[in-house]
């Protein structure tokens, strides 16, 4: 690709994470555990396509602008949901921990994808993560949503 086709790739990514500010504040109320799931389906999705969007800049824009939209929609619900959840003398140190492993899955992830380059080659970059991102697919809907639903949010009461 073309260092311009990059430029506005970054760009459309960038402004659909703030797309994603717009869409959580109108819909995450009412759909919340519809949009937490399908945030993570659409980073898994976005990895998973990652290859075959390369035959195309069209495809391209179109995959940047749901991993876009997909990854800040994720950080923006997991922190409310932090904050829903956390007591209230207790969401500071919830979100430093939150903060703290945020940033540690960005090493990890570089150290992984370091290792999946390394070993099977950039061209399956997108599946290895999508490997992962299906894993936490399965987590989310298995796991995080099955517990919100059942445990009312210190929000609630």
């Amino acid at each position: 690709m073309e260092d311009g086709v990059i430029t506005a790739a970054l760009c459309v990514f960038g402004a659909a994470g703030i797309v994603s500010s717009f869409l959580y504040a109108k819909g995450y109320a009412r759909f919340r555990f519809f949009f937490l799931g399908s945030v993570v389906v659409g980073l898994t999705l976005s990895l998973m396509l990652l290859r075959f969007a390369a035959v195309s800049v069209v495809f391209v824009m179109i995959l940047c602008a749901v991993w876009g939209l997909s990854s800040a929609a994720f950080s923006i619900a997991v922190q409310a949901e932090i904050i829903r959840n956390a007591p209230g003398e207790e969401q500071t140190v919830a979100m430093a921990i939150f903060s703290g492993l945020f940033n540690l899955g960005i090493g990890t992830g570089t150290f992984f994808g370091g290792q999946v380059v390394t070993f099977l080659g950039i061209e399956n970059i997108g599946f290895a993560g999508a490997i992962l991102g299906l894993m936490a697919s399965v987590y989310c809907f298995l796991v995080v949503i099955a517990r919100l639903r059942e445990k009312p949010s210190r929000k609630t009461q």
